[in-house]
């Protein structure tokens, strides 16, 4: 099965985040975050969602951290790689201490500083989805996205309004892929109607 380490950027997203965690539930890859992470992720919401931090931090720490502990990946082992962000050097440590394949990052730094990355491969959440997953598993990832709708009570999100959701969470060229997909009839149908 695929491994997948999750930069702090993807996590932030509550569309990329629950994606990514429907895609591991289903059992289309393996994806592994680290406490380190997670404090970047507390970090934004704290400076983005002030009034609602402690909440978001409670929540996400009861479903997710303590939710997938199978998930969590800690490491005592950090060399520097001479990354142009020494920030994200902790990122490569956890990667490298689960076995993971790839390191899915929308951080542009970090995807472009292939001198120092050495064998990971690092992909922006969009390119992984439809450059690795798309050819391995295409019914996979419809699934993912149907528990993902499916269990989005709150929100009531229409396909239309999922596929919208994609594209604001930067994951354009997959939203795209689902659009045609949906066209086709090979999509899911409607769950929650108008």
């Amino acid at each position: 099965m695929i491994k997948v380490f999750l930069d702090a950027n993807i996590l932030y997203s509550n569309t990329s985040r629950s994606l990514f965690v429907w895609l591991h539930v289903n059992g289309i890859i393996e994806i592994y975050w680290s406490y380190d992470v997670w404090q970047e992720v507390f970090e934004a919401f704290r400076k983005n969602q002030p009034t609602e931090h402690n909440r978001i931090r409670k929540s996400l720490t009861e479903r997710l951290i303590s939710g997938y502990p199978e998930c969590l990946v800690s490491t005592s082992k950090f060399q520097a790689m001479g990354l142009k962000d020494s920030k994200d050097e902790h990122v490569l440590a956890y990667a490298s201490a689960c076995g993971a394949d790839y390191i899915v990052t929308n951080d542009n730094i970090l995807v472009n500083d292939s001198n120092a990355i050495g064998s990971w491969l690092l992909m922006t959440a969009d390119h992984f989805l439809v450059k690795v997953l798309v050819p391995v598993s295409p019914l996979g990832l419809i699934q993912a996205a149907c528990d993902h709708i499916a269990h989005s009570p709150i929100s009531r999100p229409t396909t239309d309004r999922y596929i919208l959701s994609l594209r604001k969470a930067q994951l354009v060229e997959f939203a795209d892929w689902l659009h045609v997909q949906r066209n086709l009839g090979n999509l899911f149908k409607e769950i929650w109607g108008l």
